[in-house]
């Protein structure tokens, strides 16, 4: 072995060692956890045009899932979606947590972007992805001129 082929530890790039190994591979997993998954509704109701609805605050229904109870409230100003809140979301999990810490925010994006209950499913949260649409639905559905 040469000199110039040997290696110490010192010589390796950080993300190979340690913590910071483990920090990039954290990262890499939340990063491809954040692709959406698209959809044919949400390519439809891209489409579309902004739906017009009554202008107020609409708390949906409670929607069951295997994780926990999903409950938004949709915000419509001058006919549109201008924001959604979370009421109710699964959090009893550190998992769950996290989960929801990436993927509601995205779901919110979404659904302003969208102007519908109708938006993509959100990779490794279906099914609280799921509940939001069920429960933001039900919201819209109060809204409905």
């Amino acid at each position: 072995m040469t000199l110039n082929s040997r290696r110490s530890r010192f010589d390796m790039p950080d993300f190979e060692t340690g913590k910071a190994a483990r920090k990039m591979r954290k990262m890499l997993l939340l990063s491809t956890a954040l692709v959406i998954v698209s959809g044919s509704a949400g390519a439809a109701s891209a489409a579309q045009s902004p739906a017009h609805y009554i202008d107020g605050e609409f708390v949906g229904k409670p929607a069951d899932t295997i994780w926990g109870e999903v409950q938004v409230k949709a915000i419509i100003r001058n006919g549109t979606i201008s924001d959604v809140q979370f009421l109710q979301y699964p959090s009893h999990r550190r998992r769950s947590e996290l989960i929801s810490g990436w993927a509601l925010p995205i779901l919110r994006s979404e659904t302003i972007r969208a102007q519908s209950a109708q938006v993509d499913i959100v990779s490794q949260a279906s099914i609280t992805a799921e509940g939001f649409q069920e429960s933001l639905a039900s919201a819209l559905k109060q809204a409905t001129k």
